[in-house]
């Protein structure tokens, strides 16, 4: 393939990155907690969120590119409206679990955009909130879905195309 852009941040360490789709426009989270988005034919920061004062560790656009999510290194999930400048919409402290080295997936979208997974507040469990409001609709405890006498931790969570949920866990 051939380069079609170039996107710098001085002095900033990328951490994560999300398309937005029918923006032609990208979001990326650095290690000092700042979100930028940038338009992807001029290469120009469009905005700039600094909420999270710790690394972002997740950016998850909703399919229509209304809605941004994301999640920092201590575990905070923040809503953002992208129709209106990126305002925080709704923040839920502590919902993720604080992400370990190892794992680089922590949010997932359903298919449809209706909902999103992640491991938290606890490594037992898997919750499941609606994309455009963060509402909690299901929590799953691994730690009781086991045929052992071991209990199961969940590393991540991803919804496959069908709208299954798959979870990975430990053992």
């Amino acid at each position: 393939g051939k380069q079609l852009s170039e996107f710098t941040a001085e002095r900033e360490t990328p951490t994560a990155v999300s398309y937005a789709p029918n923006r032609q426009s990208f979001a990326c989270g650095f290690d000092n907690g700042t979100i930028k988005i940038f338009q992807l034919n001029t290469s120009v920061i469009a905005a700039e969120v600094t909420h999270h004062t710790t690394r972002v560790t997740g950016l998850l656009y909703a399919h229509n590119g209304s809605r941004l999510l994301s999640s920092d290194q201590e575990g905070n999930l923040s809503l953002f409206d992208a129709d209106d400048h990126y305002k925080l919409q709704r923040t839920i402290p502590k919902a993720l679990l604080p992400l370990r080295p190892t794992i680089h997936t922590v949010l997932s979208i359903s298919p449809d955009g209706k909902h999103t997974a992640y491991v938290g507040p606890t490594e037992y469990v898997v919750t499941i909130v609606e994309t455009n409001t963060l509402n909690q609709t299901l929590r799953i405890d691994v730690s009781s879905c086991t045929m052992t006498n071991t209990i199961e931790s969940a590393l991540f969570a991803s919804f496959a195309p069908n709208r299954q949920l798959f979870v990975a866990t430990n053992h």
